[in-house]
């Protein structure tokens, strides 16, 4: 969509309100026509009604049926692209608009000869106005389908940018708070989008990971069974943690708004493991309020899981690359990997494409998460 990505925070958020604006416009209108459509068509009933008559039925029958046929033939020469075709397409219209016409002329002197000719020009004013303003309510879902993608561009922008501001402020606050959790021995929980500046401390007990994969053989003449690949099929982290807070009530708290996020967030969990793609699949609490007063006993099940991207194509387009692949220079002549920085990016943009935590991001390059230039070259690895 070729809209301008170089205006104002002001003026993105004025044109999404024009926009909006614009949409709801369109739909009083679309709403108003449908009405006056729905009159017009009741009329036509009650005209329909008074014209009784098996001869005029008879010819408003075949009318519509060659009207039909127009519709269909219409449509199949938009679709059509050969000139040839076209023009034998054109020339089956010809032939049924002459029918038509003279269907439409057969019931309109069989209303003069049977004395019902008003009625019968009541019907066919109604039956063109009926056409004119289906004509404009088309037309009006045009404009308004139109108005509603400009309205979801500059909204997206202006929530993108919202987006950007938030993890760039919540960055400095989640690197501080996990700076002071180290120096206590806490392993840290927080979402992994940078969306909230909440930092779970946790005190890990017997911790354990497991790695499950799928080794493929095949059968070869020696009875000896070979491989070629080997897949991971799951990682799995799990144990016991100990969530301090100022009282038990806190504790609680803070363990009833972990629960509500494992339903909804990925997470980074940064301790015994490093997970940036960390999904919460169990979680129990159990405490003693007879021995720990300010602590709270939480078993918590992890399942590594990277999020994919869902590619909608035709089965005849090119394949495209896949959507995980991390863009970046590499120096020839060591292992070091480095990203240009874009407008408005953060250390943590780039951690959420390479997988490097912030704070490993702040401790190989110069610039602290806030102080990040535009087109610097970024290290990452």
């Amino acid at each position: 969509m070729a809209y301008s990505t170089k205006l104002s925070d002001i003026r993105i958020r004025s044109a999404t309100n024009y926009w909006s604006n614009q949409v709801k416009t369109y739909a009083n209108k679309i709403r108003r026509k449908n009405e006056e459509a729905k009159l017009l068509n009741d009329a036509l009933k009650g005209i329909n009604k008074k014209l009784n008559n098996s001869q005029y039925n008879k010819f408003q029958s075949a009318y519509n049926n060659e009207n039909d046929k127009v519709k269909e033939l219409k449509d199949t020469l938009n679709k059509s692209k050969s000139s040839h075709k076209k023009s034998s397409i054109n020339e089956k219209l010809n032939n049924l608009m002459r029918k038509k016409s003279e269907y439409s002329s057969q019931m309109a002197s069989l209303a003069k000869e049977q004395g019902f000719y008003r009625i019968h020009s009541r019907k066919v004013r109604k039956q063109a106005n009926i056409k004119h303003i289906n004509k404009l309510i088309s037309d009006l879902k045009k404009q308004k389908a139109k108005a509603k993608n400009k309205y979801n561009y500059y909204r997206n922008t202006m929530l993108t940018r919202q987006r950007i501001r938030t993890q760039k402020k919540n960055s400095v606050v989640i690197n501080q708070k996990i700076k002071d959790a180290k120096s206590n021995g806490a392993s840290v929980l927080y979402r992994t989008d940078l969306m909230d500046d909440t930092v779970f401390n946790l005190y890990e007990t017997s911790p354990t990971e497991t790695d499950s994969n799928t080794v493929a053989t095949h059968a070869t003449d020696s009875n000896v069974a070979q491989t070629n690949y080997v897949s991971l099929d799951s990682r799995e982290l799990s144990g016991t943690y100990i969530l301090e807070a100022d009282d038990l009530k806190s504790a609680d708290q803070q363990f009833k708004k972990l629960m509500l996020w494992s339903r909804h967030y990925e997470f980074t969990i940064d301790g015994f493991a490093y997970w940036q793609h960390a999904y919460i699949t169990s979680i129990a609490k159990s405490t003693d309020q007879t021995m720990n007063k300010n602590a709270m006993s939480i078993e918590i099940s992890f399942s590594y899981a990277q999020q994919a991207q869902i590619q909608y194509a035709k089965l005849t387009a090119k394949r495209k690359a896949p959507a995980g692949k991390i863009r970046g220079s590499r120096n020839s002549n060591s292992s070091k990997r480095y990203m240009r920085i874009k407008p408005g990016w953060s250390y943590a943009v780039i951690a959420r494409k390479t997988g490097t935590s912030i704070t490993d991001l702040e401790r190989i390059n110069k610039w602290s998460a806030t102080k990040v230039p535009s087109y610097a070259n970024v290290r990452w690895q």
